[in-house]
């Protein structure tokens, strides 16, 4: 993400981990030329998962819906990083814990006292 201008996804943990960088998001939310059915289309992740609900109401990225808003929130966020700032840092904010850099620490240091039990 060190390099990235805009992430371009579909739902993914990778909208947290860019917000993290502060990084413009773009959520892809059509099926390509094909219309899916309701339980294979991607746009069920944006309206039916709990967690992606909370996630879309800090307004922290944008969700396209068509291959041209596509293009528009890509090019808007490549003119202005700024856009949609804040809802990245609520994003931050509510579904990071710390970005002090130490995560893998504490992730080796609870596997080691649960192995310990």
């Amino acid at each position: 993400l060190a390099h990235c201008d805009v992430l371009v996804t579909t739902a993914s943990t990778m909208t947290v981990d860019a917000a993290a960088f502060d990084k413009p998001i773009v959520c892809v939310a059509f099926d390509g030329k094909s219309q899916e059915p309701h339980w294979r289309s991607v746009k069920r992740y944006y309206h039916d998962y709990s967690h992606y609900i909370a996630l879309s109401r800090t307004k922290g990225f944008a969700i396209a819906y068509t291959r041209e808003s596509l293009i528009t929130y890509i090019n808007n966020y490549l003119d202005n990083p700024n856009l949609d700032a804040e809802g990245r840092e609520r994003i931050r904010q509510e579904f990071i814990w710390k970005l002090d850099g130490h995560s893998a620490d504490r992730v080796a240091h609870a596997a080691l006292m649960f192995s310990r039990n």
